[in-house]
């Protein structure tokens, strides 16, 4: 495999994974009577963990406060997505083309635990939003 090939799916390993998201939405939306309610949670809202920056609220009198406003939510979300991809890419780059797309779901967690992590160590949290 040539070193062009390697680097290209170090680059497109994070942005596939994060694309592959969308679809599970749908399949536990559509799927729910078939799977177990637990697989199906997960797969529902793990798009808004990976996403959903617009929701990170912290719990307040009353209510909640967003830690983005809903104009730099996309903007925060783009930019660490982003970030994550080409930090990835760069470590990645020589590895074989099928350990990079398959590291590259680990490295999706992992981002997203860290970032979970750091959120709530300022005590904000994702509020799911679903049926």
């Amino acid at each position: 495999m040539s070193s062009t090939s390697r680097t290209i799916a170090s680059f497109i390993a994070v942005p596939a994974w994060l694309a592959l998201s969308f679809p599970l939405m749908f399949l536990a939306y559509f799927a729910s009577a078939f799977i177990p309610r637990l697989l199906g949670n997960f797969l529902f809202f793990w798009p808004q963990y990976l996403f959903s920056f617009r929701y990170v609220v912290a719990p307040v009198a009353g209510g909640f406060e967003p830690l983005f406003s809903p104009a730099i939510a996309p903007v925060a979300c783009a930019f660490y997505w982003l970030a994550v991809s080409l930090g990835y890419g760069m470590l990645a780059r020589n590895w074989p083309a099928l350990r990079s797309l398959l590291v590259g779901f680990a490295a999706v967690v992992a981002a997203t635990a860290i970032l979970h992590a750091g959120f709530a160590a300022f005590g904000y949290g994702v509020q799911l939003d679903g049926p």
